[in-house]
């Protein structure tokens, strides 16, 4: 069943100590995917059922992915390819390793070397790279012989491959090159932004970057040995938040998390503290509400934007919402709760993992869980649909 593991970047140790970035941009993964429904096919003993377990699509796979812009990656014979909804091969099981379909593109790798599809089976990316990203805003991430640039969805180099390798941080990290109109890069070992025309539209002069959030960017430089600093910039390149904090997280909801001597807590996008520096972990906000925690080993609870705790600090730990229900541990188990604090789902689950940057999280109605060393998926409702 699929996995995907989200590595820290080294460089941003520190952040990651006190608190979780946590992305809605995953890296997508066949085998290791982004979740997300087409209809009500949902993955089942190697083929696909509706929400009631009926059989749809015959369990004749060795492992199934889930259903995306139509497709879904599916193995069989140590290979790979895509079926649509009746089960029809689209893009034929020759493949070592997919993605899942973004933009219209699937990204597709083949004796180590890697390319596109598109929606109908054909190659218009040719397998030549030795590390691609998704497409997002038109544009993927590509790397060859260690230097990367950006091509188009014709496989036209649009920014050439003259940057630096980032060594694989973005991809490990779920990180989109490309957000909101500007793209990543490397130049002699400092990092800085380009439009997707390719021409500079902010300096390299970072020691570290995250793409762009609700229109700012956190950027870091190193003060001393292992001593990074954060702050916020705009798309002008203007310093909006000092770089001072030790940790800092993209803006959610018009709230960013920022960590100064070990504590946590909110900045507005004026750079104004909306919420004190108090917590040990701080995670950014979703559906409303972020989950915190007070001290180091203690329980974690859930915030709203004021700052007011609305649901007890009781939980070994915490996840954010998504799809209204928060993943939660109680007693080494894992339940799910609404915004109320109710438990939806009782406590009996492990997570698998991590699954979308948020370990089962609920996406369009199902979520990844573990249960007695069987994997497979549960509804909203509890009903569960395990490989067993």
């Amino acid at each position: 069943m699929e996995k995907v593991a989200v590595h820290e970047i080294g460089q941003f140790a520190v952040v990651a100590l006190l608190f979780m970035l946590i992305s809605g941009d995953s890296l997508l993964f066949a085998q290791h995917s982004r979740h997300v429904v087409s209809g009500d096919l949902i993955p089942y003993r190697g083929g696909f059922c509706d929400r009631n377990r009926k059989m749809i699509i015959k369990p004749i796979y060795d492992e199934v992915g889930r259903f995306s812009q139509g497709l879904a990656a599916v193995k069989l014979n140590g290979k790979w390819g895509f079926i649509d909804e009746v089960g029809k091969a689209v893009v034929p099981l020759r493949y070592d390793e997919v993605w899942q379909f973004s933009e219209g593109m699937a990204a597709v790798n083949l004796n180590r070397k890697w390319g596109f599809v598109d929606a109908n089976g054909r190659e218009v990316v040719s397998l030549v790279y030795d590390l691609v990203h998704n497409f997002t805003e038109g544009l993927a991430l590509v790397e060859l012989n260690k230097k990367m640039g950006y091509i188009d969805k014709t496989g036209k180099k649009v920014i050439p491959l003259i940057y630096d390798s980032d060594k694989g941080l973005l991809l490990e990290n779920g990180i989109p090159p490309v957000r909101e109109g500007l793209a990543l890069a490397i130049a002699d070992g400092k990092w800085g932004f380009l439009d997707k025309t390719g021409k500079q539209a902010i300096p390299f002069k970072y020691d570290s970057a995250y793409a762009f959030s609700e229109g700012l960017a956190v950027i870091s430089k190193i003060k001393g040995e292992y001593d990074f600093k954060y702050g916020f910039i705009d798309k002008t390149g203007r310093a909006v938040v000092p770089i001072k904090y030790d940790g800092a997280g993209g803006f959610s909801e018009g709230l960013a998390p920022v960590v100064l001597n070990r504590k946590g807590g909110y900045i507005d996008k004026r750079g104004r503290i909306v919420i004190p520096l108090r917590y040990y972990q701080a995670e950014p906000f979703s559906n409303g509400l972020a989950p915190v925690q007070l001290r180091d080993k203690g329980r974690w609870g859930f915030i709203d934007k004021s700052g007011k705790v609305v649901i007890p600090f009781k939980y070994e730990y915490a996840w954010n919402f998504s799809d209204g229900l928060a993943a939660v541990v109680v007693k080494d188990k894992v339940g799910y709760i609404d915004k109320s604090g109710r438990f939806v789902i009782r406590p009996k689950y492990k997570v698998p993992d991590v699954i979308d940057g948020s370990p089962g999280a609920f996406l369009q109605g199902l979520a990844h869980v573990e249960l007695e060393g069987a994997s497979g998926y549960i509804g909203r409702n509890g009903t569960e649909y395990f490989d067993r």
